[in-house]
């Protein structure tokens, strides 16, 4: 891409399965850079099944994955929540997808091989489902006042999830907005445990007595462990958004922040007092070992939130002064109003250069409900990017063939691809208003 270029929506993708109203309505891209393909998944409550698909870079179902219809459905037998993410397997080649869901005590997963079938060396005939105690802190919800969506549906950013690893390896995390913990675990290429990760695989994320609400992570890299970040405490106590970094071992890197943790509250984001409503979401690394945090804050308005901290936890200076980015879209209506503006529901990717694209939403509720998908690139200064679009962000109401242009959307994922990340991949899932029986997932390609 000429610098001088600025990205606009290129293609629009709708995912070829549709999924009946009995489900929390979730769409997640994974990406293999390496085949050109792209990976969706989706779920559904009963039976509980697991939903995947491999795409072209073009959108066209790939017929090598699952048969004629180019997707393949797995039940998952037991009760659960909420999806708990999507990891490709094989780091140089194609070699097939994990996908899971996740309950308070349990991790239920999926593995396809590249043709789309089961992988007999996974778990029991390709599926396993790791249970945990049932935390015996808190009563495992924390008291919230979150407006944001109805608790039942889950939106990206607001429940665990996984995360590759080294040598086959990947992290499940089983957590969600306002739990009062969560559980961490290390698991091996063949579904089970890896015993030398904390307590048999497994670590309890908490910070003192306080409820922890884990919702992202991210890798650390080959033999350094994985970061954790999520959401502590509530209105009425206070919030403390937290960073936590883990060793190989599964213990805290007590290096990192202080004894592990890194805590930003009210007063940290240049707030005079608690604010109804703020979370960190979502993680992703820098070049530099560093870490980016996305989120958002609701007060007198709702903003997305990115925050920058370095290998050791420490603001980083040169990221806007060393302070948190609270981003706002204005309203064109009325130039001294603002726009609800949120990274919840969203994802977060950095480019090899280390500029931030992080993804989320902006409400206009002026005439009705409406949601459109926002897309942000910032600046290693924490700067928004003005080379990035025309008007310095990018929104829109994805085109979905089945039902038109979404007036409603939940973004999921943002994954970046090509050697220079010149082309960005979103994913979620739009409709007419916000019930999951009218969403319909889609992939946006964006260059």
């Amino acid at each position: 891409m000429d610098k001088s270029e600025k990205v606009a929506v290129s293609k629009i993708f709708e995912v070829p399965f549709s999924v009946s109203s009995y489900k929390q309505h979730e769409t997640n891209t994974a990406l293999n850079a390496i085949k050109d393909k792209l990976y969706v998944t989706d779920w559904r409550w009963d039976p509980p099944s697991v939903y995947v698909a491999r795409l072209g870079l073009d959108g066209v179902v790939d017929n090598g994955f699952g048969g004629p219809d180019g997707w393949r459905v797995e039940t998952l037998p037991g009760s659960w929540a909420y999806q708990a993410g999507f990891v490709s397997r094989g780091s140089n080649s194609d070699e097939g997808v994990i996908a899971g869901l996740q309950r308070e005590d349990a991790l239920g997963l999926v593995c396809f091989s590249a043709d789309g079938t089961l992988n007999a060396g996974f778990g029991i005939g390709g599926k396993m489902v790791h249970k945990i105690r049932t935390p015996t802190a808190g009563n495992g919800n924390a008291d919230t006042d979150a407006t944001d969506r109805n608790n039942k549906d889950q939106i990206n950013g607001s429940a665990g999830g996984l995360a590759e690893a080294e040598d086959g390896m990947f992290y499940g995390l089983i957590g969600h907005r306002f739990a009062s913990s969560g559980t961490l675990m290390r698991i091996l290429e063949n579904g089970e445990l890896d015993e030398a990760f904390g307590e048999h695989g497994m670590v309890v994320v908490k910070y003192q007595d306080k409820a922890t609400g884990p919702v992202g992570m991210v890798w650390n890299g080959k033999g350094q462990g994985v970061t954790v970040v999520g959401t502590i405490g509530n209105r009425g106590s206070g919030f403390e958004l937290f960073l936590a970094r883990y060793s190989f071992d599964g213990q805290l890197d007590e290096r990192f922040g202080e004894k592990g943790f890194v805590l930003f509250r009210s007063a940290d984001l240049g707030l005079p007092g608690n604010p109804f409503q703020m979370e960190f979401n979502h993680v992703a690394r820098h070049p530099d070992g560093g870490y980016f945090v996305g989120g958002y804050v609701m007060d007198d308005w709702t903003s997305g939130l990115v925050v920058r901290v370095d290998i050791n936890g420490q603001a980083v200076e040169k990221f806007n002064d060393g302070k948190p980015v609270m981003f706002q879209v204005p309203n064109p209506a009325d130039p001294e109003a603002y726009l609800d503006t949120s990274f919840l529901s969203g994802g977060m990717s950095v480019q090899v250069n280390g500029k931030l694209v992080i993804g989320g939403s902006v409400d206009d509720r002026s005439s009705g409900y409406a949601r459109e998908v926002l897309l942000v690139r910032f600046t290693d200064e924490g700067k928004v990017d003005t080379s990035f679009t025309p008007n310095r962000w990018l929104s829109f109401r994805p085109l979905i063939p089945s039902i038109g242009e979404a007036k409603v959307t939940f973004l999921s994922n943002v994954v970046l691809h090509s050697p220079n990340d010149e082309t960005i991949y979103v994913s979620g899932d739009g409709g007419p208003d916000d019930s999951v029986a009218s969403l319909r997932g889609f992939v946006a390609e964006i260059k």
